[in-house]
């Protein structure tokens, strides 16, 4: 006997422009080598736009909280998107953003979903614009984006994660961003994810 399961799926985007173009790094290259390298992760346009395109997923946390809201036992909708500059392994059991204990504004920071989250057929889509005076305590190097609903890094409210090094499958998705020396920045990061039956 055949059971239908549900599965979700997720994108994450984010979109550049900033005063150096030249001085980013994606995945420890300059973004016109990735570009050339990693044609499906990188874009690069000659308005200096960057794009990098990545697979996220899901950890236990956001798990049980998506079938805690699916089943009225309680859970907490997603309102959070963070970025760290924590580069260890993401596991399933991985529930902070910053790694093996809750970031800090050195190394993680999180903002709120705006403007609203969306859906369109089976895909919601989030985000938020990150600038340099968001991150408060100096810019790092970006090695996680990850959804939550707190607002802190809490320990309670991981939803998904891209990022992360040396981890087994799913989470095998390395990031990097390194905005450090690329002078006044912008940058919209987005999730998108998508419900599928399997």
């Amino acid at each position: 006997m055949e059971f239908e399961t549900l599965g979700r799926k997720g994108v994450g985007t984010i979109r550049l422009q900033c005063e150096r173009p030249e001085l980013v790094t994606v995945y420890g290259m300059p973004v016109k080598d990735a570009a050339l390298i990693l044609p499906g992760n990188v874009k690069f346009f000659e308005s200096g736009e960057i794009e990098l395109i990545d697979k996220n997923s899901y950890v236990n946390t956001g798990l049980v909280n998506s079938l805690n809201r699916e089943f009225g036992l309680g859970g907490t909708a997603v309102g959070y998107i963070g970025v760290s500059s924590d580069s260890s392994a993401v596991t399933a059991s991985t529930v902070y953003l910053a790694g093996a204990a809750a970031g800090t504004a050195s190394n993680t920071i999180i903002l709120p979903i705006s403007p609203a989250a969306t859906l369109s057929s089976l895909t919601v889509t989030g985000g938020a614009t990150f600038t340099n005076s968001s991150f408060t305590s100096g810019v790092f190097a970006i090695n996680k984006l990850g959804f939550l609903n707190t607002s802190t890094d809490a320990g309670t409210g991981l939803i998904d994660v891209i990022g992360g090094t040396g981890g087994t499958s799913p989470y095998t998705k390395t990031f990097s961003l390194n905005l450090i020396s690329a002078g006044t920045f912008s940058f919209t990061a987005q999730l998108a994810i998508t419900a599928v039956a399997i």
